[in-house]
């Protein structure tokens, strides 16, 4: 966080300066961090015979039983072969605030569109075999995080 003063002053069309405006700022050039999970989209997730939700700050993923409950999904048909799952995500941005997530099964992010940040995403991956979904993160000044990856088997 850099704390700056911005001066601005006008000048008219006959050459005249009008007054001098100036306002206290907060310069914000350090990237947002963060870190996400994939889980199935249907998970029902128990500990010690008592439902939690994975979704909630502070959930520990450790020991869990986990148990799969599929149900038919209607898919768009350029989606037959894929699954619905269910991404968590964890990001910070100590200044301007993460604003933006940015989410593809390529690497190279092609046909992707930025997206506001929440702590859950609806995607798709794969019925079969695996599948890398990859996602970075943008924070309300602009400033874009390293790529992170994650792979995913059914």
């Amino acid at each position: 966080m850099i704390p700056r003063v911005v001066y601005l002053r006008y000048m008219r069309d006959d050459g005249s300066i009008v007054s001098t405006y100036q306002d206290d700022i907060i310069l914000d050039v350090t990237p947002p961090q963060g870190t996400f999970d994939i889980i199935p989209e249907t998970l029902n997730v128990q500990r010690n015979n008592t439902s939690v939700d994975p979704t909630q700050p502070g959930f520990d993923r450790s020991n869990l039983q986990v148990n799969l409950v599929y149900l038919p999904v209607l898919m768009k048909p350029s989606c037959i072969d894929c699954i619905p799952v269910l991404l968590l995500l964890t990001a910070t941005d100590d200044v301007s605030g993460v604003g933006y997530v940015l989410i593809s099964n390529t690497p190279n992010f092609q046909g992707a569109s930025w997206r506001s940040y929440s702590p859950q995403a609806s995607w798709r991956v794969a019925k079969t075999g695996t599948t890398t979904v990859y996602l970075k993160y943008r924070d309300n000044a602009g400033n874009e995080s390293q790529v992170y990856s994650r792979t995913y088997s059914p």
